[in-house]
Parts: structure tokens; C-alpha cells; sequence
């Protein structure tokens, strides 16, 4: 399961391609094939739409939601939500 591996390995690209055993380069081949998209673009898309999730059905602080969707940072976090949605979560 690509999320759950996305999850576990904090969603860094490189993280990931260690984790199955391809360089990163045999990584992106594959997720061009496979989504058409390139590997940091499917985290993006991912790391937004759980962060959604998160904002509708949980009570967490934006702090705790940035880290759990991999954002060390509440204000990077933030700037990336706007990026992809056009609001501040």
C-alpha cells in the first residue's frame, strides 16, 4: 500500500525508493507509469487530502495535522494547504 508507505517513511521520496529497494530515479519511472505523476507530486496530493481528513473529522490542532502528514513545521504546512487549495486550513 503506497500510503501507508508514504506515511511510514514521512513522505520523503528517497525514504520510499530505500524501502522497496529501487533507486529513486526507477521510483519515479514507476509512479509516471503507474499515476502519471511524478512521486512528489502524488505526496502532495495525498499529504492534502489526508490533511483534509483530518481537518473535517478529528478535533486536532493544525500543529498535530501538519505533523501527521509530514510537515515538521505548523507555517510550511500552512503555506503548502494554500498552495493546493487556495484557503488556509
Amino acid at each position: 500500500n503506497w500510503h501507508a508507505l508514504a506515511r511510514e517513511h514521512g513522505y520523503r521520496v528517497t525514504a520510499m525508493a530505500r524501502a522497496v529497494g529501487v533507486d529513486r530515479r526507477t521510483l519515479e519511472r514507476y509512479f509516471r507509469a503507474q499515476f502519471g505523476l511524478r512521486p512528489r507530486a502524488w505526496l502532495a496530493l495525498i499529504r492534502g487530502k489526508a490533511a483534509c481528513e483530518l481537518l473535517v473529522l478529528t478535533n486536532l490542532p493544525i500543529k498535530h495535522i501538519a505533523w501527521e502528514v509530514g510537515f515538521k513545521r505548523e507555517e510550511i504546512f500552512t503555506r503548502a494547504f494554500k498552495r493546493w487549495f487556495g484557503l488556509t486550513p
